[in-house]
């Protein structure tokens, strides 16, 4: 049984194709379910913080620079 075989087969029969989308269904739920819970104990890490750019000197504004 080829590869082509089984994703046709498992693409138009209606029962495990119901069988696969109630299958991931359920693990999205329960990683929601250990993310949220991981939240709660603190387990999530923070993203770090990447800077493009350095920052720019400070110079006087001027009246007719508005938008500066």
């Amino acid at each position: 049984m080829s590869l082509i075989h089984a994703v046709r087969t498992s693409s138009t029969n209606d029962n495990l194709r119901n069988t696969v989308i109630q299958d991931l269904t359920t693990h999205f739920k329960d990683f929601e379910v250990l993310y949220k819970f991981g939240k709660l104990k603190g387990w999530e890490e923070s993203q770090p913080v990447y800077r493009t750019a350095l920052p720019h000197e400070k110079r006087p504004g001027y009246a007719c620079e508005s938008n500066y």
